[in-house]
C-alpha cells in the first residue's frame, strides 16, 4: 500500500559469490522462514525448561557466554523475521484498518484460548487453594485482564506454582507481545506519514531511532533492562528486518557475508557494543538460512505454523510437569515438555490460529465495505 522509490540494485553492483538477493526468496515456497520461526520458539522452550527446572536466569542457555542467553537470542529472531514479514503484509494490505485486523487476528485467538484454558481448567486443578477461593480471588481476574490484553506475562493465579523452583509465574512469554504489537503501531505511523516512499526518508528513520537506541543500550550495559531498553532491543530488531525488506533489492544472501557477521559479533563478545551487534549479526545470519534448501521441512513448516502456540502454551505446560514431578532432570523435562507443547501448539493451530488466519479476508473485506460506505455516505452529506 505504500509505493516505495525504485531501489533495485544497479547493474555494476558486485554479488559475493554464491549469494542471491533477499527479493528473490520472499515468496513462501522459497524460504524457511516459517521453519526459522518454529526453531526460535523451540530455542526459547529450551531455554524456559532450564530456569524454571533451576529457578535462576543465570542457568539458562548460553548465558554469561553472550550477552544475551539463548531464549533471548531466540525473541531477538523473531523481532527481526516479523520486521520482515509485517512489512511485506502492511504493502499487501488495501488499508490501515485491514493490516490492523489482520495483525489482531493472529494474535489474540490464540492468546485469548490460552489465558481462558489456563485461568478455568489448569489453574484450578494445581492451585494449592480450594475451588470456591480460587474461583472468588481478585487475583484470577487480574490475571484474565493483564494477560489477555497482553500487557505483563507476570501475573500471578491464586495458588498457582507457589512452590515452584520460578514459583508464581505462569506464562512469562506474553510479555513480549505488547512490544510486538508495539512494533506494529510504529510501522502504521511511518507508512501513514510517507516515510517509506523514497531512500532519503527511509535513512531519517534510521538515523533518528538507531543513534539514541544505541546510545542507550551502550550506556545501559551491565545495568538491569528496564522498559525502555527493551523497547529499543526489539525495535531494533523489528525495525532492521524492516530495513532489509524496504532494500530487498539490494541486500545479498551469502555465506561469506553470514560468516563475516558472525566473526563480527565474535570480535565484540564481552564488549558493551555486542548488545548491538549481536542482533544484526544473528539477524542476518537468521535471514541467509532462510535461503537455504529445506526440502519437505520447508512445505510442512509453511502449512503448518506451530510457533505461536509453542511460545505461549511452553511456559504453563513446563511449569506444570515440574508440579507434576518435583526434582525431575532437566533432560527428561525438556523432552516431555517439548513433546507435549508441541501437541497442544498443533491442536492450537488446527482449531484456533488457521480457522482465525482463514477470517481474514472476511474481515478484511467488512471493514472495507464499511469504509466505502462511510465515504459514500459523507459525500453525499456534503453534496446536499
Amino acid at each position: 500500500m505504500d509505493v516505495v522509490v525504485n531501489l533495485s540494485r544497479p547493474n555494476s553492483v558486485r554479488i559475493p559469490m554464491g549469494s542471491i538477493y533477499l527479493d528473490q526468496i520472499l515468496a513462501p515456497d522459497r524460504n524457511n522462514f516459517a521453519l526459522l520461526r518454529l526453531a526460535a520458539s523451540v530455542a526459547v522452550l529450551i531455554s524456559h525448561v532450564v530456569l524454571l527446572s533451576f529457578g535462576m536466569p543465570s542457568s539458562e542457555p548460553l548465558a554469561g557466554v553472550t550477552y544475551y542467553n539463548l531464549g533471548e537470542h531466540a525473541v531477538n529472531v523473531f523481532f527481526v523475521l516479523s520486521g520482515i514479514l509485517v512489512t511485506a503484509s502492511l504493502d499487501r494490505s488495501s488499508s490501515l484498518a485491514g493490516f490492523a485486523a489482520a495483525r489482531m487476528l493472529r494474535i489474540f485467538p490464540a492468546l485469548i484460548v490460552c489465558v481462558l484454558l489456563i485461568a478455568f481448567v489448569l489453574g484450578p486443578l494445581v492451585s494449592a487453594l480450594p475451588v470456591r477461593a480460587y474461583a472468588s480471588d481478585a487475583n484470577l481476574f487480574e490475571f484474565l485482564w493483564r494477560t489477555m490484553s497482553a500487557s505483563t506475562g507476570a501475573a500471578a493465579l491464586p495458588g498457582v506454582f507457589a512452590n515452584n523452583p520460578y514459583p508464581l509465574v505462569v506464562d512469562a512469554p506474553i510479555w513480549t507481545l505488547k512490544y510486538e504489537i508495539a512494533c506494529y503501531a510504529v510501522l502504521v505511523a511511518l507508512s501513514a506519514a510517507g516515510m517509506f516512499r523514497t531512500a532519503r526518508r527511509l535513512a531519517i528513520v534510521i538515523a533518528v531511532t538507531w543513534i539514541p537506541i544505541a546510545a542507550l543500550l551502550i550506556a545501559d550495559y551491565g545495568r538491569e533492562s528496564l522498559p525502555l531498553d527493551h523497547l529499543a532491543r526489539f525495535w531494533l530488531c523489528f525495525s532492521f528486518g524492516m530495513v532489509l525488506y524496504r532494500m530487498r533489492d539490494r541486500v545479498p544472501l551469502s555465506l561469506p557475508l553470514a560468516a563475516l557477521a558472525a566473526f563480527i559479533w565474535w570480535a565484540t563478545l564481552g564488549d558493551a557494543a555486542e548488545r548491538i551487534v549481536s542482533l544484526l549479526a544473528l539477524g542476518y545470519t537468521v535471514v541467509w538460512l532462510a535461503s537455504l534448501p529445506a526440502g519437505a521441512l520447508r512445505t510442512w513448516t509453511n502449512r503448518t505454523d506451530l510457533s505461536f502456540g509453542i511460545y505461549i502454551f511452553g511456559w504453563p505446560i513446563t511449569q506444570t510437569l515440574i508440579w507434576l514431578s518435583p526434582g525431575l532432570p532437566v533432560l527428561p523435562l525438556e523432552a516431555e515438555t517439548i513433546l507435549i507443547t508441541t501437541a497442544v501448539a498443533y491442536v492450537s493451530w488446527s482449531l484456533v490460529e488457521q480457522p482465525a488466519l482463514a477470517m481474514r479476508a472476511g474481515v478484511v473485506a467488512r471493514i472495507e465495505g464499511w469504509r466505502a460506505k462511510s465515504s459514500t455516505a459523507d459525500l453525499a452529506r456534503r453534496v446536499h
